[in-house]
């Protein structure tokens, strides 16, 4: 008689009352992602997030090396290599989720051959294959839909094995949410057992089920009974404010030597369960192309302002965090510092979306011919790459009408002794210190003043 495998048989005392699993058991063959197949070799995709700069392998016990993977988690194997599993080890200081950031433990994903995705479900399937010999894959893999199948979605074969990250979003979202908890699962520091394993699985879907429309910042607390068991509870990862759609910060460029603007990483995270955070700060890999550490002279301190200064010339590139007190880290907000020779700065550029948004509200302004005008317009961001080594200036000849600067914002006053459509210059300038006149840039405004009424 065959003997059920032990995951198989786990999840089906789980289902035992429950109405069991309608999976679909036509046993298709897998090659479920995205990944183009050439008549030499054919593609795999390391997903958690995509896993960069991850240390790709095949064979039953991981020893024939392929390389590293793409910023898209992607490499190239050979044919020849088809039929066998496929592992990828990502490595922290190395390796780099594309959601996460940087890996902070080390941690090893498998796929059975034939597969083009790697990800923690084909990993299960896996580990159901290592603990019981005598189980199929499709039997393996069955489990692991069953196990999903609780959820009541639409959640398919291609789904749970492929790229789900490029999934619609609902399936993104719930199986993102799957694969990241079953990582942090492995990298616990505990060895889990595939039977210990299912009973996390199966307290992680009553979670992701209550959650189901709020899975966003979802990142489930794994703690460990004395018996070695997972316990798994509810608990979000800290979110993002006041940051755009791209994470991303304005780029600070500076002259070398000279501190950054601080930045108040605390003004940018919230905890959702109003737990106590605190803040990291990393240096992206490619730092090191213009300076001996990654961090390269930027610190954050334990009030999570990031502060210091460069001295090396180059392209900077950096990414912090916010951790709660389970360990759930929110996902990166990224910055970048330029920085020049002390003798070469970056020329000003004038704003385009700006400089017509500046020249709208001059026109808003009413200014009638002999009329007195007392207004005071914001024009702090007419210019990027400005540093402190630039000075605005202003200029017009406007008869009757005064234009002026104070600190960013164009002072207008008087009473126009003339009509029609004026220039009024904005230019910034290196100051006195470094009277280079390759960095004198120009911003023409135009202050329409209309003609008065003689009654």
């Amino acid at each position: 008689m065959k003997r059920i495998s032990l995951l198989a048989a786990s999840i089906a005392l789980i289902l035992t009352g429950c109405g069991g699993s309608d999976g679909d058991d036509s046993g298709t063959k897998k090659n479920t992602g995205s990944g183009a197949i050439t008549p030499s070799a054919y593609q795999v995709t390391a997903i958690d997030g995509y896993l960069e700069n991850a240390t790709v392998y095949v064979g039953e016990q991981c020893k024939t090396l392929i390389g590293k993977t793409d910023q898209q988690g992607k490499i190239s194997i050979a044919n020849e290599h088809k039929q066998k599993p496929v592992c990828v080890m990502a490595k922290k200081g190395e390796t780099i989720d594309a959601t996460r950031g940087d890996i902070t433990k080390d941690f090893i994903l498998k796929a059975p051959a034939g597969y083009d995705v790697v990800n923690p479900m084909t990993n299960m399937v896996m580990e159901s294959l290592s603990a019981d010999g005598n189980v199929s894959q499709q039997e393996a893999e069955q489990a692991v839909i069953d196990l999903l199948a609780g959820l009541g979605l639409n959640i398919s074969e291609k789904d749970v094995f492929g790229d789900y990250l490029a999934a619609n979003e609902e399936i993104n979202k719930v199986l993102n949410a799957v694969g990241e908890s079953l990582v942090d699962l492995d990298t616990a520091g505990q060895d889990v057992s595939i039977e210990d394993k299912v009973k996390f699985m199966q307290s992680l879907m009553l979670l992701i089920q209550d959650q189901l429309d709020d899975l966003e910042h979802f990142s489930p607390a794994i703690d460990f009974s004395a018996e070695g068991i997972p316990q798994v509870s509810k608990n979000n990862r800290p979110s993002m404010i006041l940051v755009n759609a791209h994470n991303d910060l304005m780029s600070q460029f500076i002259v070398g030597g000279e501190v950054i603007q601080p930045i108040y990483v605390a003004d940018y995270f919230e905890d959702k369960d109003g737990e106590p955070l605190t803040y990291a700060l990393e240096g992206a890999p490619e730092n090191l192309l213009f300076a001996t550490d990654k961090l390269a002279g930027l610190s954050i301190n334990e009030q999570g302002i990031i502060s210091g200064s460069i001295d090396k010339e180059g392209d900077f590139s950096y990414r912090f965090y916010a951790i709660d007190e389970h360990g759930a880290m929110s996902y990166p907000i990224y910055f970048d510092v330029d920085v020049d020779d002390d003798n070469i700065m970056m020329k000003p550029a004038v704003s385009k979306f700006f400089l017509d948004s500046y020249n709208e509200d001059l026109s808003h302004m009413s200014t009638i011919q002999g009329e007195v005008v007392n207004e005071r317009l914001f024009i702090g961001n007419l210019f990027t790459n400005l540093t402190q080594e630039h000075e605005l200036s202003v200029r017009t000849d406007i008869k009757g009408l005064t234009v002026s600067l104070e600190d960013e914002f164009l002072l207008i006053s008087g009473a126009s002794e003339v009509f029609g459509n004026y220039p009024i210059s904005v230019y910034a300038a290196a100051n006195k210190l470094k009277p280079d006149s390759i960095q004198r840039v120009f911003a023409d405004l135009s202050l329409p003043i209309s003609q008065a009424i003689n009654e």
